[in-house]
């Protein structure tokens, strides 16, 4: 019994991460576009964390005193090609948060 209640629940799982808004659910598409929004401004605002935080990384990944600036460097050149990605991901989520999914993409 226990094996037929296991696979029975293995095999409708895949149901369930299919499930998501239909076509003419309106509700759901506008929570969808206030979620893209929302998550553009966050990344928008934590975008110039990323130097800091590749910075700290490469800090401690340096070995000794003669390697401290090269990684210093090579965390501030990783940071800001972070942050350029992560701002402009975030900048094209803001901009297009209000923009139709097509018609093939099962929303």
């Amino acid at each position: 019994m226990k094996k037929i209640i296991l696979i029975s629940l293995l095999l409708g799982m895949p149901t369930l991460c299919f499930a998501g808004p239909q076509a003419g659910d309106k509700l759901a598409l506008q929570n969808e576009s206030v979620i893209k929004f929302r998550r553009g401004l966050a990344k928008i605002a934590t975008s110039p964390l990323e130097i800091p935080k590749e910075i700290g990384i490469h800090w401690q990944e340096a070995k000794g005193p003669i390697e401290k600036p090269v990684y210093l460097f090579g965390g501030a050149v990783k940071g800001l090609a972070n942050f350029v990605g992560r701002f402009g991901s975030g900048l094209w989520d803001t901009v297009s948060f209000n923009l139709n999914s097509p018609k093939d993409s099962g929303l």
